[in-house]
């Protein structure tokens, strides 16, 4: 599997693998008509513009078929509101490639870029939350959010990175 920098080419991929993530990820508990209302020219636009901009780091897995099959996007820290200097914005890998060490991979990735420091918010309910935990991460926030219709906590998970292997 190859880790590289996320280019425009890789826009629509990358939106396929964020809709496909939310799908299998969060159903169950945000509504079905929901994620199958999830757009992939919407994201598409929105990875385009967000790569773009060049404001943050982007880098995309993929396996020797050139599939994009997971990516994660990072940058400074929004809010100001944490004592982390970046935030996580977003870190997607399809079912079947979990659990095979590519989000520690991707990971190192942004930890090239200098991001060491972060916060990252996720939904209570996602079972990825785990591997905030397994990085190290503390619970520093919750707010709750509304999507779909549905009312869900989101955690912040504040995590300083120290080594990469």
């Amino acid at each position: 599997m190859i880790i590289r920098k996320a280019t425009i080419d890789d826009t629509s991929n990358i939106a396929k693998v964020q809709v496909e993530s939310w799908r299998s990820t969060y159903s169950g508990f945000i509504p079905a008509d929901y994620l199958d209302s999830l757009s992939l020219s919407e994201k598409e636009a929105l990875w385009h513009k967000v790569i773009s901009a060049n404001k943050s780091s982007t880098y995309v897995v993929e396996i020797p078929s050139h599939q994009v099959i997971g990516f994660v996007n990072g940058g400074p820290e929004q809010t100001g509101a944490f004592p982390y200097s970046h935030e996580l914005y977003a870190i997607y890998i399809l079912k079947e490639y979990q659990q095979q060490g590519l989000g520690i991979r991707l990971f190192q990735e942004l930890a090239k870029d200098g991001i060491h420091s972060f916060v990252v918010w996720v939904l209570a309910q996602n079972p990825s939350r785990e591997f905030y935990k397994y990085l190290g991460g503390r619970k520093i926030a919750t707010e709750m959010v509304t999507i779909g219709g549905v009312n869900l906590e989101e955690v912040a998970y504040g995590i300083t990175l120290t080594k990469m292997k």
